[in-house]
């Protein structure tokens, strides 16, 4: 084996830009990330506000921040006119909250 101590090879052009492109990298899937949370709690707070309007008085943010599936949220938000009742909306949240705990292994 090469005994080269870690100084000298942090120093080597290859290191360098390995190195660089690890940590572009890193920031750019941390943007991109941020970026999804962002919409996520947008699309969260947006639909709770167009639900109380429509239901006054409901109240499910918990179970909204349970949902992982962003489309399926936005598509919600999307159909929200078409559900009838209270029960309606919740049987459908209900549906995009069990398959991220069907998934868990916790939840065989």
């Amino acid at each position: 084996m090469y005994n080269i101590p870690l100084e000298q090879i942090k120093e080597t052009p290859g290191y360098q830009y390995l190195f660089g492109k690890a940590i572009e990298e890193g920031r750019e899937e941390g943007r991109h990330e941020g970026h999804l949370q962002g919409r996520r709690e947008a699309v969260i707070d947006l639909f709770s506000r167009l639900a109380e309007k429509r239901f006054p008085g409901i109240q499910f943010r918990h179970e909204l921040e349970a949902v992982s599936d962003l489309e399926g949220l936005e598509q919600l938000c999307v159909d929200l006119d078409q559900f009838p009742d209270e029960a309606s909306l919740r049987k459908r949240l209900a549906e995009l909250v069990r398959p991220a705990n069907e998934e868990s292994p916790e939840n065989p």
